[in-house]
This record gives structure tokens, C-alpha cells and sequence, in this order.
């Protein structure tokens, strides 16, 4: 795989059932025969399946390494079976306890007959698995490792995809295991300026939700009213927050809103109109939880009347502050990252970039949410971006903020890849061999584990959209022993491309560690717009 270099850090088959019953049961059934029946054993029964058309995840697998992690094992379970179309194998000696999570990894076989290279993964949800309850079902989606394929749900093996291609959505993560997915709009043409709502033709007020468990799509109650470029912030209590946004009035041309609507979880759920509203208009601007206890929101930006804001607010009170950005201008598409220090016991929010009205923005901020009181840093970007992508790597104390547009025409965007280090509250900005392989923005990132991040997709030099990832990811340099961080293209063997060119989309890191791509704005063969509503997977290495 060719990587360009951070630098060096010191320190459509079906397949059958992986039982664990009492202190476990036995893995079988796996070729060209599913079970029919579930297993009556106590304890674990993990459904391994497969997407449509995706490569085949077990060609070439001569083992299965099985995995299992959960809270208070002091190591994870683990062990290596042989793995055959027709075989079976013996598992035991699982502990039961809560948050068990079940990872598959098929290997090759090597010349000696011993384990050789991962090809394939599948992780399932968290789940308690208690002695002496009922038996708990997991699934596990299995796929080659650096490939991205279509979700599918663990019952039909079907295809998901949402009822509309949308762009300006948000793509919510809740504590219940459900992606919400709300508003957004499409556009009449492929010129017409998508990041702002009088660029966006039509708005939704449609919301529809992906189940995490079993990787299915489903209709929701519809928001109040649509909306695009607004925010979506998940409450402790599996709700949603939607705020803000540009949104028709009266049949006229999108305005910013004050107006909030909340998302209530389940199949019978609705999505109601708050009483509180924010204190002022706001779109493109950031969402983000301060204070779950009290469902308390860091809103910055997003301002229409030439003044940046930031205010605090929380649906019982509504606006608790409200004050001047310290750099005293407004901003759009910029980004805020929540992280900690370790050692320190409240978090902070790092606003990066972003638009005003005359241009891309370098600047950057920092709300002390202890402290209450933001202030900028001394550093910045280094070079006005707008609509890049930040992503906050928590082991290893790095917040990656990638490309952006650095005109507010879309027609140029960066390479450069910011690093923000957590620890010595440093920004790195020009470093050496560690750039995307192409300038983009308006793309989409996720979290990544082992440290790793997915940049998909975005607009490049002259406008057009890319069809293209890049993954920043660390791996040992075994001639100086030491850890790299490095940023694979897709150009670099065994990085995938996208099956479209793609912009706009949004990404949600989810529990099985693959990355979900959800809506933007694409163009097919003929190069004409389309609206996508497949839904992604990236599986990672």
C-alpha cells in the first residue's frame, strides 16, 4: 500500500450461527446451508450474513479468529478455528457479562498451513449476555476488510436505501442504535450552489431511520416542517435535537430559522415542535452537547446579519448566553469538535474554519466548557478553508482537519491536512509527505478504529466531484520499530474507490467499526446529477 507520511509516533452466501451457551457452545453450520431453526442454547447465537454483490468475504479464508470483548473481562476472549465450507468447531470458556461484543475475522492460509493475512470482518452490536437469560441474537455483517459495499439488513439480505436522495441533511447516532436521518433537500441542477438553501430546490421535511442492530431502514414521523443545513445533536435519552437550518416561509425562498424540532426514538415515534426556540436565525452553523445531564447545546455560527454568535442553550430554559465570537466574525460550514484533555475533568470544543460572507476563514477557537468562555487560539489553519472535515482520534490525542474549499465558489479546495494536538494545544499545519492525494472538500469523514480515519468522497479542483477515498491509519515500520501515521489513497492497492462520484454525503462511525455514507449529490455514467439513496459500508483493514 503506498502512504504518504505523518511521521513516526513513539510509543451472497449464507452462513450459519456462532452459538454461546453457559460458558459457550459451538460454531457450525457455515457453506452453502444457513440454519433454519435458532439454537436453543442459552447465551449468544451470532447470524453471520453477507451483502448482495459484495466480494465474497470468506474466498480464500482458511481460518476463523473469533473474538470476543466486553466490560470487566481483564483480556478478551480469543481463539483461532479452522475454517471449511462444510466443517464445524468447538468454542468454550466465554464469560457471561455486559457489553459482549462478538468480532469474526477470516485468514488465509499460509504456505506452512498457519494463519497468514485478515481478508474479511465482521463485528456484531454490544449486548449483555446474563446466566440463566434468554438467549440473545446478534448479527454480524461479514466483508472484505477495504471494501465498500451496500448495507444490508440482517433478515431479507437486502439492499437499504433511503425513500429520497437528499444533501444539507444530518446523519444523527443515538444511544438506542438508531441513525437518524432528517430534512435535506435536492437540487435542480447540477451548477445551482448546494451549500446554501437558496441553492437546494426542493426541501424535506422527511426523516427515516437505519436500525444499528440489524442494519435496516425504516420511515419516521416527519419533522414539523423541512429544513436543510441545520443540525441534528443526540440527547442521552435517544432523542434529537433538529435546529436551525434554511426552510421556506409562506412558499417564499428559504430563510435561516430559529424554530427546533425534537426526534422521539422507536417505530411509533414522533417528531414534535419545542417551545423553546434558539435566540437567533441560524444555518450552517454547529450542534454540540456540553452537558448531557441537563441536554445542554454549544450552538455557534450560522448568523444572517453579519454578527458571528455563539449561544448556550437547552430545550427546558432556551437560550442561557448568548455573545460575540471572539474574533468577531460570522461563520458558516465550519466545524466543532468536542475533546478531552486527559487529566482534566471538563471537555472542551474546538471550532476550526468555516466561511463569513467574504471569504473562507483560518481562524480558530476554543470553548472551555468548565470554564465557560471561548477564546481563539493563537494558530489556525493556515489558510482559509471552508466545508472540510475534523475528526478527533481520543488515543491518540490528534484532531485531524482535513481539505475544505478554499474559494466561496467551490472552485478550489486544499490538501492540507491540520493536525491539532490535543496534549500540547499545537496546531501542525505544513507537514511534510502528509497531505491528501487529492485537494477536495465538501467531502465526509468517520472515525475509524485503530486510530484510523475515512475521508469519502467531495469536490475537487475545478469542481468536479470525486469518486475517490483516502484513510489516514498507523502501522508499524518494522526497519526503525516505530509507529507511522499515514494517509492511503485510493489510487494505493487495496483502498477502494466509491461506486459514484459523490459530494455532500454524511458519515456515522458505527459499533461493528465500519463507517456508513449516507445521501449527497453524485452524477452518473453520462455525467448527469443524480441523487443517491444507497446506503455505504466501508469496512475497514
Amino acid at each position: 500500500m503506498t502512504s504518504k507520511v505523518l511521521g513516526s509516533v513513539g510509543v451472497g452466501r449464507a452462513f450459519g450461527w456462532l452459538r454461546a451457551a453457559g460458558l459457550f457452545g459451538a460454531l457450525a453450520g457455515f457453506g452453502m446451508a444457513a440454519c433454519d431453526e435458532a439454537p436453543s442454547e442459552k447465551g449468544l447465537a451470532v447470524a453471520l450474513y453477507t451483502a448482495p454483490g459484495a466480494p465474497d468475504p470468506f474466498e480464500n479464508v482458511g481460518f476463523l479468529r473469533v473474538l470476543v470483548e466486553g466490560d470487566g473481562l481483564s483480556q478478551a476472549y480469543e481463539k483461532v478455528v479452522s475454517f471449511s465450507s462444510e466443517g464445524s468447531a468447538s468454542l468454550e470458556g466465554i464469560p457471561f457479562g455486559n457489553g459482549r461484543q462478538v468480532t469474526i475475522e477470516g485468514w488465509t492460509r499460509n504456505a506452512s498451513g498457519k494463519p497468514g493475512a485478515v481478508v474479511s470482518r465482521g463485528r456484531s452490536v454490544r449486548a449483555r449476555v446474563q446466566q440463566g437469560g434468554g438467549e440473545q441474537a446478534l448479527n454480524v455483517l461479514m466483508a472484505r476488510v477495504n471494501s465498500i459495499f451496500p448495507m444490508a439488513d440482517a433478515v431479507q439480505r437486502a439492499p437499504q436505501a433511503l425513500s429520497q436522495g437528499r444533501v444539507g441533511h444530518t446523519v444523527t447516532r443515538t444511544v438506542r442504535g438508531e441513525i437518524v436521518v432528517a430534512g435535506g433537500g435536492t437540487l435542480a441542477d447540477a451548477s445551482d450552489p448546494w451549500w446554501t438553501g437558496e441553492g437546494v430546490a426542493a426541501i424535506s421535511n422527511a426523516v427515516e431511520v437505519i436500525e444499528e442492530r440489524t442494519n435496516t431502514r425504516r420511515p419516521h414521523a416527519a419533522m414539523v416542517q423541512g429544513r436543510v443545513w441545520h443540525t441534528g445533536t443526540a440527547l442521552e435519552t435517544g432523542q434529537v435535537l433538529l435546529a436551525g437550518g434554511w426552510a421556506p416561509v409562506d412558499g417564499g425562498p428559504p430563510v435561516a430559522r430559529k424554530d427546533v424540532d425534537v426526534y422521539n426514538p422507536g417505530p411509533t415515534g414522533t417528531v414534535d415542535r419545542l417551545d423553546r426556540q434558539l435566540d437567533k436565525a441560524r444555518a450552517g452553523h454547529t450542534a454540540t452537547l456540553v452537558d448531557g445531564f441537563s441536554h445542554t447545546i454549544l450552538f455557534v455560527g450560522g448568523d444572517m446579519d453579519g454578527v458571528g454568535t455563539y449561544e448556550i442553550w437547552n430545550p427546558l430554559t432556551g437560550m442561557q448566553k448568548r455573545a460575540d465570537l471572539p474574533d468577531g466574525s460570522p461563520r458558516r460550514h465550519h466545524q466543532a469538535t468536542l475533546f478531552e484533555i486527559p487529566g482534566q475533568a471538563s471537555p472542551y470544543v474546538l471550532i476550526t474554519g468555516g466561511e463569513s460572507d467574504d471569504g473562507p476563514l483560518a481562524s480558530a477557537l476554543v470553548y472551555d466548557i468548565g470554564g465557560d468562555v471561548m477564546f481563539p487560539l493563537p494558530t489556525g489553519l493556515g489558510e482559509g478553508r471552508t466545508q472540510h472535515t475534523a475528526t478527533w482520534v481520543e488515543s491518540r490525542g490528534y484532531i485531524y482537519l482535513a481539505g475544505g474549499f478554499t474559494a466561496l465558489d467551490r472552485s478550489a479546495a486544499s490538501s492540507a491536512i491540520s493536525v491539532y494536538d490535543i496534549g500540547n494545544n499545537v496546531f501542525q499545519n505544513e507537514i511534510g509527505g502528509f497531505q491528501l492525494a487529492t485537494p477536495r472538500g465538501g467531502h465526509t469523514a468517520a472515525a475509524l478504529p485503530r486510530n484510523g480515519v475515512l475521508l469519502a468522497g467531495g469536490v475537487g479542483p475545478g469542481g468536479a466531484l470525486l469518486g475517490d477515498v483516502e484513510v489516514i491509519h498507523e502501522f508499524l515500520d518494522p526497519t526503525n520499530n516505530i509507529f507511522v501515521i499515514a494517509v492511503a489513497p485510493s489510487a494505493a492497492g487495496g483502498v477502494p474507490y466509491l461506486p459514484q462520484f459523490l459530494a455532500g454525503a454524511q458519515a456515522a462511525s458505527l459499533e461493528s467499526g465500519m463507517a456508513l455514507l449516507v445521501g449527497g449529490i453524485g452524477t452518473d455514467g453520462a455525467g448527469a446529477l443524480t441523487h443517491p439513496t444507497n446506503l455505504l459500508l466501508f469496512n475497514p483493514e
